[in-house]
């Protein structure tokens, strides 16, 4: 028992986690929905929301890593959208479940993707784990989402709650690098919104840090210092060698451009606390935005 099964391997924050589990050693096998790129040993094919799913001897998975789940801000969010987020969350997760259920198996310890989305997004209070729960649309889809990953049969289990992740290849600044580097960068609406951002080695870091743990929590996963938004634009259009000619976007272009749902996710005001994974013992590689975004565009 010395694998690790991943669910949702092919997004921003699961291809980077593979690269680190290959460079550490880890032995993994991947669930994919890609099946051209399945070979049945280490990638293997399963499609949840068809209900199909590998036959796979699980007691040799010490943890399963589960990060499936379509792009939040892909898309415009309608009713129809809405429910594709919901689906390819839970029925993942259901499909997880069913799978150990069948074997009569509980995964020693199962790492759930989450979002800080749960809490509320217009609010000067500091926000931990024991926060309370938005009345949102975003809250209840993140909440559901926690739900269907307790489900799932687990020895232990752990929630990463993740903020605005930071990578160069793509996720939030794939939106705003290329129009900064243009002399397009722009200030979404009054840009004194607090974002909760978080280096993408710094997300991956912290799941190889709780697969040593095999304890159960709920963490914020946020670097220590969260920034504006205002500041994060002005820090990125400097390390790009650019500066903010155009005026602030207003919340109202920005409703118009990318439908409420979304806007609101733009818009959203969080001061996010990371003392619950600091004290259980990880150390940021990247604290602030400053240092975070020099590695990024060096």
């Amino acid at each position: 028992m010395s694998k690790i099964l991943i669910a949702g391997g092919s997004g921003l924050i699961g291809s980077r986690l593979i690269q680190m589990f290959k460079q550490s050693n880890i032995e993994f096998v991947l669930l994919s929905t890609q099946k051209i790129k399945c070979n049945q040993i280490d990638i293997v094919y399963w499609q949840p929301q068809e209900g199909i799913y590998p036959t796979l001897d699980l007691s040799q998975f010490k943890a399963c890593v589960n990060f499936s789940g379509q792009g939040i801000f892909d898309q415009r969010i309608g009713i129809k959208r809405l429910s594709q987020l919901y689906d390819s969350r839970i029925q993942a997760l259901n499909t997880l479940k069913k799978m150990f259920e069948e074997q009569g198996l509980q995964i020693p310890l199962l790492i759930s993707a989450s979002a800080i989305g749960i809490y509320p997004d217009q609010t000067k209070t500091t926000l931990t784990e024991l926060s309370p729960k938005a009345n949102n649309w975003v809250s209840d889809l993140v909440h559901a989402w926690e739900d269907a990953a307790n489900q799932v049969p687990h020895q232990a289990i752990n929630l990463l709650r993740i903020g605005i992740v930071l990578s160069d290849k793509g996720g939030f600044l794939d939106r705003l690098a290329p129009l900064t580097k243009m002399g397009l960068g722009a200030i979404p609406g009054h840009g004194k919104q607090i974002c909760s951002w978080i280096h993408i080695d710094d997300v991956c870091g912290i799941i190889l840090h709780l697969l040593e743990q095999k304890q159960s929590g709920t963490y914020n996963v946020c670097a220590p210092i969260p920034c504006s938004l205002e500041t994060l634009q002005k820090s990125l259009a400097e390390k790009l060698h650019r500066k903010i000619l155009l005026p602030n976007i207003p919340a109202f272009v920005l409703r118009m451009v990318f439908g409420s749902r979304r806007a609101q996710l733009i818009l959203a005001d969080q001061t996010v606390c990371s003392k619950a994974i600091e004290q259980n013992g990880y150390a940021f590689k990247f604290s602030n935005i400053s240092d975070c975004l020099t590695q990024l565009y060096p």
